[in-house]
């Protein structure tokens, strides 16, 4: 009995889908199983420091202890401004660089130390007290364009809508004294890869503390990362979609 040439291709062809099907399914599972929390722990070792580093190439703070946010690491003291690692960061007023101790070596002496009141202070050797008071997170930002004054050249930017911006010390006094600073947001120049990515800029008389410092001249200016003002960065384009190729798992949100 001879099997109809139709019927054994139709059959090859089920025989094909069901394996490759099976594959498929077999990788998922795989790639499941491998990538999520493991059900049982065991101990590979054990953490002897830890320290948070508030402004970028700044003195860092020990802890006894941190959360683990979304952002990274923070500090657990609710009772004073909750720090985070890294939200501070100087940056080049002309070209958008960031600034760091390589070329700075003198900010690594440069302490943040939050305050009960929500402000922050900033120390520095030398130096006056900085108190700068930040914007509550998700506050209301209306979009404009600004002139940047080194460069002269428009770039996008935003204004907090807030009365209360800022409140710092002034340089020139020994004391603190409330001032309405004009935050915006400026495009900077991040990491080796020229990334662009967004920080609120400040004031004036926190870039005239950090410039004064930092290298005794004008044109260093105090970046802030704040929540959700500044946007997530994008994993699918730019030099992070290299790493997207590797981590298929890495979203917007991981940023």
């Amino acid at each position: 009995m001879s099997t109809h040439p139709t019927t054994s291709l139709a059959l090859w062809v089920t025989l094909a889908a069901t394996a490759l099907t099976a594959a498929v399914v077999a990788q998922w599972y795989g790639r499941w199983k491998n990538n999520r929390p493991p059900v049982k722990w065991r101990r590979v070792g054990e953490l002897l420091e830890l320290t948070l580093y508030p402004l970028k190439s700044g003195r860092g703070i020990d802890l006894e202890e941190a959360d683990c946010a979304e952002l990274g690491l923070c500090t657990t003291d609710k009772r004073r401004l909750v720090l985070r690692d890294r939200f501070f960061l100087a940056y080049n007023a002309s070209s958008g660089e960031f600034v760091t101790a390589r070329g700075h070596p003198k900010m690594v002496l440069i302490q943040v130390v939050p305050r009960e009141d929500g402000d922050v202070t900033f120390l520095a050797p030398g130096m006056p007290e900085l108190r700068v008071r930040l914007p509550a997170e998700g506050s209301a930002v209306e979009k404009r364009e600004c002139t940047t004054t080194a460069s002269q050249k428009n770039v996008k930017c935003a204004g907090i809508k807030s009365g209360i911006c800022g409140t710092v010390a002034r340089i020139s006094d020994h004391y603190t004294t409330e001032a309405a600073v004009n935050i915006w947001i400026a495009w900077i120049n991040y990491m080796s890869f020229n990334e662009r990515v967004v920080t609120v800029d400040c004031g004036e008389d926190a870039a005239l503390w950090m410039s004064q410092y930092i290298q005794g001249r004008s044109g260093i200016r105090l970046g802030y990362h704040l929540i959700p003002v500044v946007p997530r960065r994008r994993v699918s384009v730019g030099v992070l979609a290299a790493f997207h190729a590797v981590y298929t798992s890495l979203t917007d949100h991981d940023t």
